[in-house]
């Protein structure tokens, strides 16, 4: 096994972990915020109580405003969100970087191949095979212009060199 073939594996073995890694810190902090005791949740109930207080302040007496519950005030008071966060555009830059190593490695190993050096059709045809007519049915023919364009006192005369292409099916 070359030395390109062994890093190769260990890169993927690397990006293996830490994509292993940053779905578990995405999971946290996809629960910090979805639990049922999370923050999405406990925003709603303030905006909830929020609107229920601003009715209540119509009347007269004390409104009791909701309190964060102990695993908001814990995400915010150890800013484990912001943590979170960095931990997984830190690992997602890791990974930019393996992919990249990966790369330039999987570049450095394919080969640049050569087309084969052709000077005559029967090299062409030991190359690549005999042609096969697509359409055996069909006939094309050829038949050179007779027309003569007429010349003038200062130029001469001259035949024509196109060529008509006739297509047709063959009979047999």
């Amino acid at each position: 096994m070359s030395s390109d073939q062994a890093r190769l594996d260990e890169l993927f073995e690397l990006k293996k972990r830490k994509l292993n890694e940053q779905k578990q810190a995405a999971s946290k902090f996809q629960h910090a915020l979805t639990d049922p005791d999370g923050c999405l949740e406990n925003s709603r109930l303030k905006l909830k109580n929020l609107a229920a207080g601003i009715v209540a302040s119509r009347q007269p007496g004390y409104f009791k405003y909701h309190q964060d519950n102990e695993r908001v005030a814990q995400i915010e008071s150890t800013n484990e969100l912001p943590k979170l966060n960095k931990e997984i555009q830190r690992l997602g830059n890791d990974l930019a970087n393996i992919d990249s190593e990966i790369a330039e490695i999987q570049a450095r190993m394919r080969k640049p191949s050569e087309p084969p050096k052709l000077d005559s059709l029967s090299q062409w045809v030991a190359t690549y095979g005999k042609v096969s007519d697509p359409n055996p049915d069909r006939v094309s023919s050829f038949k050179k212009s007779s027309k003569v364009y007429g010349g003038t006192k200062h130029y001469p005369s001259f035949k024509s060199s196109a060529t008509t292409m006739k297509r047709g099916l063959c009979t047999k």
